[in-house]
């Protein structure tokens, strides 16, 4: 559900001018893409932070992966891995 809804507002950039939505789907985009930048630093910090519950931040990490490709790109996804790696490597 998730990926889906992120899709479909990265995906209607190209035709929020067209389909007169164009305020309304640049003020959602920029919402969740500062709502989900939070969540990123919210579960880096997790897996450094909380080893107890590693199992499930990998899970939430490799959604936010995904999640951040879509929303902003691959540069930003790359990097966040590598964030994500060192947390965990400082977590070890």
């Amino acid at each position: 559900m998730t990926k889906r809804y992120a899709r479909l507002v990265a995906g209607s950039c190209n035709f929020a001018a067209a389909a007169s939505f164009a305020a309304k789907q640049k003020a959602t985009y920029e919402d969740l893409c500062t709502a989900f930048k939070r969540y990123n630093e919210y579960v880096v910090r997790a897996l450094k932070t909380d080893p107890a519950r590693a199992e499930t931040f990998n899970a939430q990490f490799e959604l936010c992966v995904e999640l951040t490709t879509i929303l902003f790109s691959d540069e930003e996804a790359a990097m966040l891995r590598r964030r994500g790696k060192a947390a965990q490597a400082a977590a070890a």
